[in-house]
């Protein structure tokens, strides 16, 4: 439940007219998603997290480069981006070599990995 709020309370300081409705269509999930999970006390589901990361991509292509705005985003990036990492890791057992090193490789320039290849591992 801490990662739930802590991704709202991130993504309402990019996104200060942000509601729980707009939150759960960023998530590719429908209007009463986000209530439901948090009423529920669950975590977000990993398939509305990479929609999420997709969306956040979307907008980084519009922020100007070098911004805040971009790098809010790019933080927001790197954060649902080792939540799906620690969850792969839980739930496998394994090390998660191939998204270790996609991680590692992401930088401020949109060059990094490509947020549909976490999306394979689940």
């Amino acid at each position: 439940m801490q990662f739930n709020s802590d991704l709202y309370w991130a993504l309402a300081e990019v996104f200060p007219n942000i509601t729980v409705r707009s939150l759960s269509k960023m998530m590719g999930k429908s209007a009463g998603y986000w209530s439901s999970i948090n009423a529920q006390q669950q975590s977000v589901g990993a398939s509305a997290l990479v929609h999420l990361l997709d969306a956040l991509e979307c907008q980084k292509i519009l922020a100007p480069e070098g911004g805040a705005r971009r790098l809010q985003l790019e933080q927001l990036s790197v954060m649902i981006t080792q939540e799906l990492i620690s969850r792969f890791k839980a739930q496998t057992g394994l090390e998660p070599h191939a998204l270790s090193a996609a991680k590692s490789k992401v930088r401020l320039d949109n060059s990094g990995a490509m947020p549909f290849l976490m999306a394979s591992y689940y």
